[in-house]
């Protein structure tokens, strides 16, 4: 089992400092846990590796795992990455399916989606190009590699063009190849809660929502994501409303034959939906029935 643990990549002319990695790989490991950095920049506005962000990616990244390389303990550290639009798109298109947000507010919210679109338009082919580069020198280094991609989008696969040139995020290369070896759609069903249009939301709609993203992207991938457990970075995520729940769809994932399930996101399991804890770092009453569920178990 591995955990990961978010990293901002800053500036590599700063130096950088892998001590508290280390340190955190060897309190995990004590537990029978392995450690996976979980890098995003530090820029609100992009975060994520996506096609306009993946040169920065490349020069900040590399020298974090060529600072682990160097080190004894440094070998075994995995690496997570998520493969997602600008963050500016995604909470503008949050903010459009807002259902209390005003006409003032969605026709912001819908120049913030044109000029993300825009902008991701602009960048998609180098992008693409320098995607395929860092994808290629990771494979190289031949270290655990998790990447969360968005659920397939279309029918067909390797043909979306949409997440190519509009998203920014695609997942394979010009020949229709996945980029990464290990690509986990992000299958968070409880999602279609806020999709435009819907008037009511059924337990079935999101078991339904779940297994259309996760049996398509099983014809390509053994992995899967699925959550949310905490509000995550927009602050009113829909979450597991209990524990049965996220055991029941992840029991769901091994129906279906996922080998590698991932679940976002611990905090959430731990401290509740807000993902968020208290100065004594208290856990939520009923965390056993979560950490169970999280492998399937109610």
């Amino acid at each position: 089992m591995r955990v990961a643990c978010l990293v901002e990549l800053g500036d590599p002319a700063a130096g950088v400092d892998v001590e508290p990695l280390l340190r955190a790989r060897a309190a995990l490991a004590r537990h029978d846990l392995e450690l996976d950095i979980w890098p995003q920049l530090a820029d609100g506005t992009t975060r994520f590796l996506n096609t306009s962000t993946a040169a920065t990616f490349q020069a900040r990244l590399l020298p974090l795992l060529d600072a682990l390389d160097h080190t004894a303990d440094g070998a075994a550290i995995g690496l997570s990455l998520d493969l997602e639009p600008r963050e500016r798109l995604t909470r503008a298109a949050w903010a459009l399916g807002a259902p209390d947000g005003g006409l003032l507010a969605r026709a912001r919210a819908a120049g913030g989606i044109a000029s993300s679109l825009l902008r991701a338009a602009w960048d998609a082919r180098q992008g693409h190009r320098d995607l395929i580069e860092l994808a290629r020198d990771l494979e190289a280094r031949e270290l655990p590699l998790h990447v969360a991609v968005m659920p397939p989008l279309s029918v067909t696969p390797g043909r979306d063009l949409l997440r190519h040139w509009a998203l920014g995020c695609p997942a394979v290369d010009d020949e229709g190849v996945p980029l990464f070896g290990l690509q986990a759609a992000m299958c968070y069903a409880s999602l279609a809660r806020r999709i435009p249009g819907r008037r009511a939301h059924s337990r079935e709609d999101e078991k339904r929502t779940l297994a259309l993203w996760a049996a398509r992207h099983r014809t390509t991938h053994d992995a899967v994501v699925i959550g949310q457990t905490s509000t995550g970075i927009l602050g009113d995520e829909p979450v597991y409303d209990s524990a049965d729940v996220l055991a029941e769809d992840v029991r769901a994932m091994h129906a279906l034959g996922y080998s590698d399930i991932a679940v976002y996101a611990l905090e959430g399991v731990l401290f509740g939906p807000s993902g968020s804890c208290d100065e004594r770092f208290a856990l939520r009453p009923d965390v056993e029935r979560w950490l169970a569920a999280a492998v399937g178990e109610s």
